[in-house]
């Protein structure tokens, strides 16, 4: 029947890594905090809950020599509620095709840059149910998307866009997750 509820690995010995790798990882809720980064080279799946990838548990770059998380090429990484992802002190890289899929937001905490010498597309949809319209797409302030000029597409009820993103000379295609839904970008405020 499987273990319900969230699994949590905690791996914060100095310099310790959590590798998901070799097949598919299926949880009912995951939170994989390291001291020293994450990698994935199979897919994650969160299929009644949340999934939290933190490479930075101490949030300090002290004795450390990534700190990343970094995804393998043509990887899924998926949630039924909220997807986060952070590494206080390096960088989210994925190393290929990615698609990140939420079925109610995503925060990426932190910059997620695609390798250079992997331009491949980056998915990102944050409100993959489409059941209750609740799916944000968060990026903090400070912080930017970056696909190093490949193609961009990201699917959300609603973007908290307070970073920036950049997918270089190709395209960034932004779609509401709602039938007829529009989604501005730019000043919202009314008045004057």
């Amino acid at each position: 029947a499987g273990i319900s509820g969230v699994v949590t690995m905690i791996a914060t010995v100095d310099d310790s890594q959590i590798v998901f790798a070799t097949t598919s990882s299926t949880f009912s809720a995951l939170s994989a905090q390291s001291d020293n980064g994450v990698i994935t080279t199979a897919h994650i799946t969160a299929k009644d809950g949340a999934l939290h990838l933190d490479a930075d548990y101490e949030n300090s770059s002290t004795g450390d020599a990534g700190n990343k998380i970094v995804f393998a090429a043509g990887q899924v990484i998926s949630s039924k509620q909220m997807l986060m992802i952070e590494s206080t002190t390096s960088t989210i890289t994925p190393a290929g095709t990615l698609t990140l899929s939420s079925g109610t937001g995503i925060i990426i905490f932190n910059d997620l840059i695609q390798q250079a010498q992997y331009p491949k597309p980056l998915v990102i949809h944050a409100d993959n149910d489409g059941a209750n319209n609740d799916g944000t797409l968060t990026v903090p302030s400070s912080r930017t998307i970056v696909s190093t000029n490949s193609v961009l597409t990201i699917t959300a009820y609603d973007l908290d866009l307070s970073g920036s993103l950049d997918s270089g000379t190709a395209a960034t295609n932004i779609h509401g997750s709602a039938a007829t839904q529009t989604i501005q970008i730019g000043d919202t405020s009314q008045g004057g």
